[in-house]
């Protein structure tokens, strides 16, 4: 969903500068910011008590 909401965001201001062949090289920055702040979360949630 984190990763959805973002790429919308950024395909959205992409698309009204008139830019959507620099989509693809944003998404992947995108993307990796957002797996970067889910993951230790999703570490901790897997730890074992």
């Amino acid at each position: 969903m984190n990763q959805g909401v973002e790429d919308a965001g950024v395909f959205s201001e992409l698309a009204r500068t008139y830019r959507l062949s620099e989509h693809k090289a944003r998404r992947r920055h995108v993307v990796g910011r957002a797996v970067r702040r889910v993951e230790p979360l999703s570490k901790f949630a897997a730890a074992e008590t």
